[in-house]
């Protein structure tokens, strides 16, 4: 094959990648809100924790490990995304699957400067049985009602204009319209 075709391609598979990865929509999965399955995690003091303790907030929940890249690689947009909200109306809750204590989450917190994230543990993964998710990072989103609102599988900037466009609305009791990204758009054309 020639090597302009190859250059093409390859121009093409990075920039339809690059596009994927910085749309806080390409992966985000709306959903008429649902109930969610019960399960509970741990605080960082390793008291019981379930979601029903946060009714009544915009719930952003996500499940991270240390070892994947894209979890680590969100992590500094889901600190400031806790920055900008007040717990009251916004609760980020981002859950560790890894069989780690307290103090070695803390530490990467610290090492990384993390301002406003709390830390949760689910070291036997019972999340990963209840909602099914199969790889991370995964979140969820909650509106105030405690019910299961949006999805994202995958790395995502979640301080980004449109993501907090869509935290605005659920804050203010709206289920948010989300645009198609132009890789929903591509995909669709293509027929996958």
């Amino acid at each position: 094959m020639n090597r302009a075709i190859w250059s093409f391609r390859i121009f093409f598979s990075l920039l339809l990648m690059t596009l994927s990865a910085s749309a806080f929509n390409a992966r985000y999965e709306r959903l008429e809100p649902q109930n969610m399955p019960e399960f509970t995690f741990m605080n960082a003091e390793g008291f019981p924790v379930t979601l029903g303790q946060y009714k009544g907030k915009v719930i952003v929940l996500n499940f991270w490990s240390a070892a994947c890249g894209p979890c680590v690689a969100e992590m500094p947009s889901l600190d400031q995304l806790a920055g900008y909200y007040d717990e009251k109306d916004l609760m980020i809750v981002p859950v560790n699957v890894d069989p780690l204590q307290k103090e070695d989450i803390q530490g990467f917190y610290d090492e990384n400067r993390y301002r406003y994230l709390k830390i949760y543990r689910d070291p036997t993964r019972a999340s990963q049985q209840a909602l099914k998710w199969e790889g991370l990072p995964a979140t969820f989103i909650l509106n105030k009602d405690g019910k299961l609102v949006g999805r994202q599988m995958g790395y995502s900037k979640w301080d980004n204009p449109e993501s907090l466009e869509v935290f605005d609305q659920l804050i203010q009791g709206k289920n948010p319209v989300i645009q198609k990204s132009f890789m929903q758009k591509i995909k669709k054309w293509l027929g996958f």
